[in-house]
This record gives C-alpha cells, sequence and structure tokens, in this order.
C-alpha cells in the first residue's frame, strides 16, 4: 500500500510550490488572495491521474500485467499514392478543376490552382507552400539517397512515385525531361516563351504545373501533363508516406512508454483484383480474397511489457522492408498502374477477426444461406492463423483487442464474407454498394459482429468473452460507411485526418481510447414521479485519456426506465411483467457492454441480442441540437455542436465588498471587454502573479501568438493570458489542437475537441418544478420535505409556523391556498435542468424538459401536473465556484484535474424574509409567517478531489444560478481544518432539512420549553477526506442560505491519556455525508417535523451521533449553538495509532431505521476505503 502520511508533507510542499505565488496572511488577505492560498494547499493532495497512486483513477490504465492489442489494417490499395482529397477513386486529380496553369503572359499567375495553393505544411504549421524554403521529406528514413521520398530539387509527374524504384524514379532535374509532354514551340508557353519553359518556371514559382486544357482525367495523369517538384511534395505529401510515417512514428513512441500496446499490421492482398467479384455465399474465401499479415504475430510477446529497440526495428523492416541501391525487398507494397490493389474493407476486417479468434474454431462453424454447416476451412486464410507463440494474440482472458482501419476509400472489390455477414442484420441505411461488384457493403456488418460476440468460445482458459472493437480513420476522406463502421465497431464514429499531423493525432487518440474505458464512478439520476409506464434516467459517461490531456471526453446520456408491471406489457418476452429496462428514444430495450457502450437488444422468450447502438434522448456531450419528440421544438445545440463557446451562459462569483453587508456577487465568466471591472475581478482571482503560469500556458498556443491574444505593444500580458483561461474554460481550441480547424486553418475560435470534461464521481441531480404536497408528503421526491408548509402532529406540544393565505383563480374557480402551494403554482412551469459537476471546471445545468405551451395537465394523476417535453441536452448554464478559479490553468499546463467532482445537494427550503424573486417590488416580509416568496430552491456543491470547500448556489431561476456562499469562508480558520469535500450520497436525500432555534422574536410560537422559537433550514455538512490525515476531523451545522455556522465540532489534541472529551476522539476526518434523523425529542421515536440527530462515520471507522432535539440556544458572542451535543457511538479499533491503514474507514452515509418493537434508532453503515481503492493491505 502507497500511504501519503504527514512525514511526506514539507517535502511535497517544497517541491510543489516552486511555481506558486507567496501566501498571503489569512488575517489580512481579502477573499480572492484566500481562495489562491486554498488553490496552494490543493497543490499538495493528489488531484490528477498522475499524483494520484491509490484512488480509482488508476483504474484507467492497463493493470493485467500484459498490454492490450491494437492491429492497424493500413490501407495499401493503390489509391493512396495521390494527394489528400475526400475523394476516394483511382486515379484522381480532381484538384485540376481548381484551375489549370494558364500560359504566361505579363498578367497571368502561376498560382492558379486555388485548392494546391490552399494547402497547409503537412508538420502542422498553418503556413502555405514558400518557394524560398527547403522541405526535407516528411519521414526522415527517406531523406537520404536513394530513398528519397521526395528529391527537393527534382521534378515529379503525378503519381509517377508509384514506380516500385528507390524514391519513386522522379523523371529529372531540369524541366526538358520533366516537362516533356509540354509543347517546345516558340510562344506555346506564351509570347516569347514555350510551354516547357512555362513549365518550370511555374514549378520552380509555385512547385506545381497544370498544362492548360487538362481536366483530370486518367490520360492527363499517364501522358505526363500534372507536375509536381519535390519541394511541394515534401510540404504536402501523398497518403501512402502519411501513413506509413503515421504508423512508424507511433511504433517508435512505443519504446519507453508506460502506455504501450502489443502492435500487429496487416494490409490488402496485393493480388486481390483477380478476386473482385462477389461469389455466392456458399463458394468460401479465394486465395486473393481480403488482407494479408506484414507482422509476424503481435509485438512485443505475451508477458513483455516494456518494447526493446529490437522490437521496433522488427515491424520498421516488416513495413518499410530492406532497401538497396536499385531495388527495395519486402515492405508493404501499394501497387502500380499496371498491377494496382482494391479496397477489401470487410474482408479484411473479417481475416484480422479469424487471427483474433486465437484458433480458428469460430470461424469453421459459418453456415451456408440453406443453413448449412459449410466445410471447416472455407472461411479460413491460413495467413491469418494465429501462432501459437508469445506473438499469439490473446494472452489472457479478457484482454482489450482493437483493429485501428487507416484507410483513403470506400469499399471496391469487396463483400464476400458468410451469408451471416451479408443479411444486414443491423440494418445499417448508409453503408451503401460496392463500388465495383455494386454488393451492398458489409464492412459495418462484419464490424459489429466482431465487437458484440465472443471469438474465442472453444478454449477453457479464454474466460469472459474475447471481442474485437474497431477504430476507423479516414486518411483525406469522409464517407458514411466508415462512420457505420465505427459505430457498429463499439468506437463511435470514424475520424478524419487531412495530413500527417491530424493523422498522428487521430492514431492516438484510437489507441489512448484503447487504453481506457467508458465508464463513470457517479450514480444515475432517477426520476421516479413520471405516471406512466416508466420514468427517466440520466446516465453519465466519460472516455479516460492520458494524464496529459487537460480535458477528457464526459457524456451524460438521458434514457427512459421501462417497467413492465406498471404498463401491464411483456417487454423482453419472458412470459412475465417483473422486469424493468433501460429504454431509448425508439422504445428499445438498452444494454451496456463492459466497454460503456449502449446497444438496443431485440427479445425473445426472454433472451436479448445485441441489435446496433442505442438511441439515447440525448446526450449532453453530444454533437446534436435535438427536435423534442413531444413539443416539436428545436432545442439548444448540445455542447459538442460547432460554434457553441461562443454563446454558452458561464458564471462565476467574487467577494463585493460594496454592498451591506458584503457578500458574493454572481457575474458572467467571460473575456469579451479586457476593461471592465468584472474582468479585472476574474483575472486577478486566476492566481496568476507570481507564477510561470502565462508563459507556460503561451508555450502551449499556436505560434505565432494569435493577435487577440497579444496586447497593444505585441505582448501576451496578464490580461490576454486571463484571456486565454477564460476562453480556454468557456470551449474555445486555445492550447491548439491540430484536429480541430476548418478550411481557413483558424483554429482558436472553434470548439475545443471535448467540450464537455468527464463526469467522474459527480451525480447528476434533476431540479424539478415545486413538488405537489401530495407526492412531497409521502416522501417520493428527495427535492421537498412536508415541513414546507406543514408539520407532523405526533407531539402535541410542536406548534407549527403559520402561513399566509391567497386567493386564486376567480368565480367558481376561485380558492384560497397556502403559501408553498403559491410557490408550487408560481413555478409549476419553470425550465426543468439537470445539474451535475465535471472535471471541466465547471459545474453544469442541462435543459431536462421545458413546460409544454399552451400549458397542458396531465389528466392521468389525482393531482396538477404540468406536461414537460424531454428536453435536449443543451447547456443552459455553467457555474465555476470561485475556489476553481486559481486552479483552472492548471490542466492548461498539467493535464487533467479534479475539479467538481462531488455530488450536489439540491432542495426546497424556506428562509424567512428572503425574497425569491428579486424584482419582485410586491413582496414585503411578515415575521415567522410563510410568505410564497420566501420558498427557494438550493444547491450546495461538494468538490470532492477538487476542492475544499461548499458552495451554494440558489436555482429558484433554474436559468442562471446565484452564489449565496462558501464553506469554509475564505479567510476563516476553519480553512485550515476542512479537507477535501467528499460526500457521496446519491440517490440518498440531501442533509439538508429544518431544525428548531430559540428566538427573542415574540411572534415566534412555543416549543419544547422554549418560549419563542423559529424554523431554520440548515445543512450538514462533513469535514472530508485529508490525503495525510490533517484534514477533515471537523463538521458544521449551516444556516443553509446565508452559510453562517449554527454548531461545530473540530478535533482537540488530548491534554492526557484519560482526557474524555468527544472532540479529543475525533482523530479521523469525515468524508462520508451526514444522515439526518428526525427521530423525536426524547429517547423514543415521536418525529415531529424537525431533524434532531445527524449519523457519520469517519476515516477510523468510528461512527459519531450529534443530538440537536432541544430549540438551539445561540450565544451571542460566538454565534454559535450551545446546547446541542455530539459523541462516538461506536469505536471499531481502540488500540490501533491514528494511521488510518490499521481501520476500516467510512465513506459511505450511514441507513436509518427504527426497530419496531422497541422504537430505538439504529443506524447501518459499510466500510471501504474509497480514496485508496487500488491498495493492499490498507484499511478496506
Amino acid at each position: 500500500m502507497q500511504l501519503r502520511t504527514p512525514r511526506y508533507l514539507p517535502i511535497a510542499l517544497g517541491l510543489l510550490l516552486l511555481d506558486a505565488p507567496a501566501r498571503s496572511d489569512a488575517a489580512a488577505c481579502n477573499a480572492s488572495d484566500c481562495l489562491t492560498n486554498s488553490a496552494i494547499s490543493q497543490r499538495v493532495q493528489p488531484t490528477t491521474i498522475l499524483t494520484d497512486n491509490g484512488g480509482d483513477v488508476t483504474f484507467f490504465t492497463t493493470q493485467t500485467g500484459q498490454l492490450p492489442n491494437v492491429m492497424f489494417i493500413l490501407d495499401n490499395s493503390t489509391s493512396m499514392y495521390e494527394l489528400p482529397q475526400d475523394i476516394g477513386v483511382f486515379p484522381n486529380a480532381s484538384f485540376v478543376t481548381s484551375g489549370v496553369t494558364p500560359n504566361g503572359t505579363t498578367a497571368l499567375s502561376c498560382h492558379s490552382n486555388t485548392w494546391l495553393e490552399g494547402r497547409k505544411d503537412a508538420r502542422g504549421t498553418g503556413l502555405t507552400y514558400s518557394k524560398a524554403t527547403t522541405y526535407a521529406p516528411l519521414d526522415s528514413f527517406y531523406n537520404v539517397d536513394p530513398k528519397y521520398y521526395f528529391n527537393s530539387a527534382k521534378y515529379y509527374k503525378y503519381l509517377e512515385w508509384t514506380s516500385a524504384a528507390p524514391g519513386g524514379n522522379a523523371t529529372a532535374t531540369g524541366g526538358s525531361g520533366a516537362c516533356s509532354a509540354m509543347s517546345s514551340g516558340l510562344n506555346s508557353g506564351g509570347v516569347g516563351q514555350t510551354q516547357q519553359q512555362r513549365c518550370q518556371q511555374c514549378l520552380d514559382e509555385t512547385g506545381y504545373y497544370i498544362k492548360p486544357g487538362s481536366t483530370g482525367s486518367q490520360s492527363d495523369v499517364t501522358n505526363g501533363n500534372i507536375l509536381f517538384k519535390g519541394n511541394w511534395l515534401n510540404f504536402f505529401p501523398p497518403k501512402f508516406l502519411i501513413a506509413r510515417k503515421a504508423v512508424t512514428d507511433f511504433i517508435g513512441s512505443m519504446v519507453g512508454n508506460p502506455q504501450a500496446v502489443r502492435i500487429g499490421i496487416s494490409t490488402y492482398d496485393v493480388n486481390n483484383v483477380s478476386a473482385l467479384t462477389q461469389p455466392a455465399a456458399n463458394t468460401g474465401l479465394r486465395a486473393n480474397d481480403g488482407g494479408a499479415m506484414v507482422s509476424s504475430g503481435m509485438v512485443p510477446n505475451c508477458g513483455v511489457t516494456a518494447w526493446a529497440t529490437s522490437d521496433r526495428d522488427t515491424l520498421y523492416t516488416a513495413i518499410r522492408g530492406t532497401w538497396g541501391v536499385s531495388s527495395v525487398t519486402g515492405g508493404i507494397s501499394w501497387g502500380s498502374f499496371s498491377a494496382p490493389i482494391a479496397t477489401p474493407l470487410a474482408e479484411t476486417l473479417f481475416n484480422v477477426g479469424q487471427f483474433f479468434t486465437g484458433n480458428d474454431d469460430l470461424y469453421k462453424k459459418f453456415t451456408d444461406q440453406n443453413g448449412n454447416l459449410m466445410s471447416g476451412t472455407q472461411w479460413i486464410k491460413s495467413a491469418f492463423t494465429a501462432p501459437t507463440g508469445g506473438n499469439k494474440p490473446l494472452c489472457i482472458p479478457c484482454q482489450l483487442n482493437a483493429i485501428v482501419l487507416i484507410t483513403d476509400g470506400e469499399p471496391y472489390g469487396d463483400n464476400n464474407v458468410p451469408y451471416l455477414l451479408r443479411q444486414n442484420g443491423i440494418g445499417c441505411t448508409d453503408c451503401g454498394t460496392d463500388q465495383g461488384n455494386a454488393s451492398p457493403n458489409t464492412l459495418a456488418q462484419v464490424a459489429s459482429f466482431l465487437a458484440s460476440n465472443d471469438l474465442n468460445t472453444t478454449d477453457s482458459t479464454m474466460v469472459g468473452i474475447q471481442d474485437l472493437i474497431t477504430y476507423v480513420i479516414g486518411v483525406g476522406l469522409s464517407s458514411p460507411i466508415l462512420d457505420e463502421a465505427a459505430k457498429y465497431g463499439k468506437t463511435g464514429k470514424a475520424m478524419k485526418a487531412n495530413d500527417a499531423n491530424d493523422l498522428a493525432d487521430e492514431l492516438n487518440s484510437a489507441v489512448v481510447s484503447v487504453l481506457a474505458r467508458s465508464t463513470a464512478f457517479s450514480s444515475t439520476a432517477i426520476q421516479t414521479l413520471e405516471v406512466g409506464t416508466g420514468s427517466t434516467a440520466y446516465v453519465p459517461r466519460f472516455l479516460p485519456s492520458t494524464g496529459s490531456d487537460p480535458v477528457w471526453e464526459g457524456h451524460l446520456f438521458r434514457f427512459d426506465l421501462f417497467n413492465e408491471f406498471v404498463a401491464g406489457v411483456d417487454k423482453n418476452g419472458d412470459g412475465k411483467t417483473d422486469g424493468v429496462f433501460l429504454v431509448d428514444q425508439d422504445g428499445d430495450i438498452v444494454t451496456e457492454d463492459d466497454k460503456g457502450n449502449f446497444h438496443k437488444s431485440v427479445c425473445s422468450g426472454g433472451v436479448c441480442t445485441q441489435a446496433g447502438p442505442a438511441n439515447p434522448i440525448w446526450d449532453a456531450g453530444g454533437t446534436n441540437t435535438v427536435v423534442d419528440s413531444i413539443s416539436g421544438i428545436t432545442k439548444s445545440p448540445q455542447l459538442n455542436v460547432a460554434g457553441t463557446n461562443a454563446n454558452r451562459k458561464i458564471y462565476t462569483a467574487y467577494w463585493d465588498t460594496t454592498t451591506t453587508p458584503p457578500g458574493w456577487k454572481t457575474i458572467e465568466f467571460k473575456a469579451t471587454d479586457l476593461t471592465s471591472p468584472d474582468f479585472a475581478k476574474i483575472r486577478d482571482a486566476l492566481g496568476l502573479d507570481g507564477t510561470n503560469a502565462c508563459a507556460q500556458i503561451q508555450a502551449g498556443m499556436v505560434s505565432p501568438t494569435p493577435s487577440a491574444y497579444l496586447s497593444a505593444t505585441n505582448t501576451f500580458d496578464k490580461d490576454h493570458c486571463a484571456k486565454a483561461i477564460i476562453d480556454f474554460v468557456r470551449g474555445q481550441n486555445i492550447l491548439v489542437d491540430p484536429s480541430v480547424a476548418n478550411a481557413s486553418g483558424t483554429t482558436t475560435t472553434l470548439n475545443r475537441k471535448r467540450m464537455l470534461g468527464d463526469i467522474f464521481h459527480s451525480s447528476p441531480v434533476v431540479v424539478d418544478p415545486p413538488v405537489d404536497q401530495f407526492i412531497c408528503s409521502l416522501g417520493l421526491h428527495a427535492q421537498c420535505l412536508s415541513t414546507l408548509y406543514g408539520y407532523q402532529q405526533s407531539v402535541a406540544n410542536v406548534t407549527a409556523i403559520p402561513s399566509a393565505s391567497y386567493t386564486v383563480g376567480s368565480g367558481a374557480s376561485q380558492r384560497t391556498i397556502d403559501a408553498y402551494e403559491k410557490y408550487w403554482e408560481d413555478h409549476e412551469t419553470r425550465q426543468k435542468i439537470v445539474v451535475v459537476g465535471s472535471n471541466d471546471g465547471l459545474v453544469h445545468g442541462f435543459d431536462a424538459g421545458s413546460a409544454l405551451s399552451p400549458l397542458a395537465l396531465n389528466a392521468n394523476v389525482g393531482f396538477r401536473q404540468v406536461k414537460y417535453d424531454n428536453g435536449g441536452g443543451g447547456e443552459v448554464w455553467g457555474f465555476v465556484p470561485p475556489d476553481q478559479l486559481p486552479r483552472l490553468w492548471l490542466m492548461m499546463r498539467d493535464g487533467h484535474q479534479m475539479y467538481l467532482d462531488g455530488d450536489i445537494m439540491v432542495r426546497d427550503v424556506w428562509v424567512d424574509g428572503k425574497k425569491n424573486d428579486p424584482n419582485d417590488s410586491t413582496y414585503s416580509n411578515t415575521s415567522m409567517v410563510k410568505q410564497s416568496a420566501e420558498y427557494h430552491t438550493l444547491a450546495v456543491i461538494s468538490e470532492r478531489q477538487g476542492g475544499n470547500h461548499f458552495v451554494a448556489i440558489d436555482l429558484t431561476d433554474t436559468t442562471k444560478p446565484t452564489m449565496l456562499w462558501m464553506y469554509p469562508p475564505p479567510c476563516d480558520p476553519d480553512e485550515q481544518l476542512w479537507g477535501q469535500t467528499w460526500g457521496q450520497f446519491s440517490p440518498r436525500p440531501p442533509p439538508i432539512g429544518p431544525v428548531l432555534l430559540q428566538t427573542s422574536d415574540a411572534a415566534g410560537p412555543a416549543n419544547y420549553g422554549s418560549a419563542h422559537t423559529e424554523e431554520r433550514w440548515v445543512v450538514f455538512l462533513n469535514g472530508g477526506h485529508g490525503p495525510y490525515n490533517t484534514r477533515g476531523r471537523a463538521a458544521a451545522m449551516l444556516d443553509v442560505y446565508t452559510g453562517a455556522p449554527l454548531y461545530k465540532a473540530s478535533y482537540t489534541p488530548p491534554t492526557s491519556s484519560t482526557d474524555t472529551r468527544p472532540s479529543a476522539a475525533m482523530r479521523f476526518g469525515f468524508p462520508a455525508t451526514a444522515a439526518l434523523v428526525d427521530y423525536g425529542h426524547a429517547d423514543s421515536f415521536a418525529p415531529d417535523g424537525f431533524f434532531d440527530t445527524a449519523v457519520i462515520g469517519d476515516e477510523g471507522g468510528q461512527v459519531w451521533t450529534f443530538r440537536f432535539p432541544n430549540p438551539g440556544q445561540i450565544d451571542t458572542t460566538t454565534k454559535l449553538v450551545t446546547n446541542w451535543t455530539f459523541g462516538r457511538a461506536y469505536e471499531a479499533n481502540s488500540s490501533s495509532t491514528n494511521d488510518p491503514r490499521y481501520h476500516q474507514p467510512i465513506y459511505t452515509v450511514a441507513s436509518t431505521t427504527v426497530q419496531p418493537e422497541n422504537g430505538w434508532l439504529r443506524a447501518y453503515v459499510g466500510s471501504g476505503d474509497r480514496a485508496h481503492v487500488r491498495s493492499t493491505g490498507g484499511g478496506d
């Protein structure tokens, strides 16, 4: 077990705070300074995947002792010799239509072809071609004679490099050879100039020449009417060089890489043009159908977790071949004009699947169109029979296996696969037909088969499911069939690469995804109050990436739940109606595989099989703009729709000392006006002073720095550094990802690649309109408590706070209602949102539904319920808590961080004297009387590993958060006590509710011996987790609206071995949320509508009870209650030290119940070290 103990703390401080600003004196500092201090304290605690060596974040690296398998299918069709374009035919010179080179006159320019002129350097510089620059070959391996691809001084006829000769057999270094197809007649190239002279002139000027009159036909290519200078081809090389370099670079990166994978290489069969037709399904494979293995099995061998240089060199030679002075032996061939290679995508994918069976057995079980079992070897290709030595594909059960298909074209001469895979069982509508034989394309069906089936069912050592997922990268090509293959191969959508940088990035993204699993450790939010066949479910998922990636890919899916009993329908056909199922937009049952992908299920007789990807109602991290199926309204776009960063409503807050009393002021988080006071507040809160953060951020931006981020004196000053941080958090592509760009090369104003960060531990919670009293009184909704409108009367001496009365309606429908019902009716149509924290620095509010217009009521229930649509998952707002502002730039410099990673408490509360609408001019407070304007919907945000504070926001207006308080407050001594604000309680109700306090207000009713009492709504906060066991040893009850503490308990060191004070035993942190109980004033069960007991466990396995049954008496000096108590109810291990390793820590909320026969309160807790789930030998 690797435990972070206090003795390491001074060293950690010294190392981590070298770039930190000087610490401010808490007694004298302002709130912004203190929050910077708080951010510094977070720096010595593990908050990233790179520093947390025991937490659950470490699940996202391979732990089996075996590397994942990645098989590259490298397209070697002859069209790969062409330039990267979005057309997949061969030969293709369609760029010719963008402009041929005119014959020279003083008015005509060589720069005639708009497509070629618009190309950008393949190295990702963003620059266009310059004749003054000598471009070295993209791949340094080919930068020596005779291997030049390309010789920058030579001239090449288009596709002349298809020659098998080393270096592509360039024509000449002089125009007379290269331009031999051009006229040598005087004035044929302009006044006083031959066309051959004009050709060489333009080659030297622009790097290309296209003979006037050319159309891009095959004869134009073969006749040499299109030419390029080698220097231009090094600037923007053909696809085969880009693909080969990307793969070999990736192989080279495996040596010394802690996140390595095993690699295999395959291509298409070089003689596949002899098998272009699709024969009958009972024919089986022909000799040259499909693919060919390039590597000899997988590299490195099973059991090897570190690549050797010999492993790398073995694959290099397999791909590149052995080069001599005049010939090349081995290596990948891309064919030639006389012997082209076709594009059998599905067949090759099918062959690779055979390899990953490990023993060919599954491929011996296919049947023909008549259902007859075919002979054992008809679908076996011997080259893909897996080896049995260390280079075999399957080393252990459930090893991660993936294909990365790199292609530039659609199927040609394809689809000879078994009858089962020709039937389009997945229902693909965009798969099209083969360009060569017109058969229906089967690529997506094969990808689905490999991803959805156990490929090895006969080897008893291979328990579990051995499946194979498929990533697809289109080189210069976007195609629906490639998207379908990726979708049904369980990897989402095909990626597109236009140049070498794109391809390298997409290739790395694919393999990083292989190393990761799409998952979440938060709870699904279930809406159980929908009346009908079921309810709604909000399911968070994320796709981990590398620790250096600032933002991991997050998703929040909205599905429905189908209850067979309620619907009276046997949904899965098992003859019973007792099932509850997740269903998608189409009403199909949804299942999730072990990689986090959701699939439709087709069920018969209780047996369900996968049938393609599920169709969620929406995904907040998606790329769609939803048209709601109920209302027909076009919803706000989801976060990954292009351009959303410009229109986001994101807020933060600062401590405003200009008000009386001072308080938090909510402002927009944006940088559109660098002279505004609000921008200055945000800038100063980012914690940049005294650090080198700005220099490091600028180093990660595109060079030269865009003018929008430079001052009038062309410097990246503090203002523009702050703007860069703000814009990045809002979603702009500030740390330029070359895969994010438009045709003009613009990057920084576009969406960054991942707009929604990972939702790791934060459980989504729905903020509904106020809840009907009938539902609330039954305890069926966690957002409300019946004390809002009435007390339990089981205790005769509890007197309620009276409610104001309101007359609503007119004529026969006129009636009198209480304050809560008036609040409910006033807000019954407010926007419904789902709120969740994310590790992109924000708490998000997403559209979960709008009231139908015109207003429609649900006639199927016995109470008033407004009908809502489904929502669209668009972001309604985002909120950056102030304590996160000084930490935002860390992800830009250091990679992935934990930010808003805890659960969020949401409840409706009553606050005497505080109106819920700041624009309500009619409100006038009547003390100790409940008025409709005094009800609020509040949310209390925890940060888990992302911070040491709780933050409260008012969400009565669900379209805009308003910050109320932060605890511990900035500059307060409690900041030194509080730990990381852990506390996962979902789907349990939050610890927010009413208590009784004594008051001097004569309007307050008498209760429990106190002459005057008031109802006060509080939140019980746990002290949190301290990685070094020096923080978190505290608990507090706060006024939920003001954040003022009413009761606090914290550790005080014992004065002697006989010290019996409860606080002296509070030796461990409190990462668990407290369970609030309405038990009764005395020692018997007699609930009265007020909480009087709290039960909470600590990291030492101790259980604590807080009792507050008597109306609290507040000390006029400390402002804290003096007549409430707490004590240790259970000590699991009294003899051990304070080291949590020797205890059974409690991280979960207690479950409480009353024992019926005697009325005693019972609490049940579960132990488990959530902070060190990967540790061994600890308190698990």
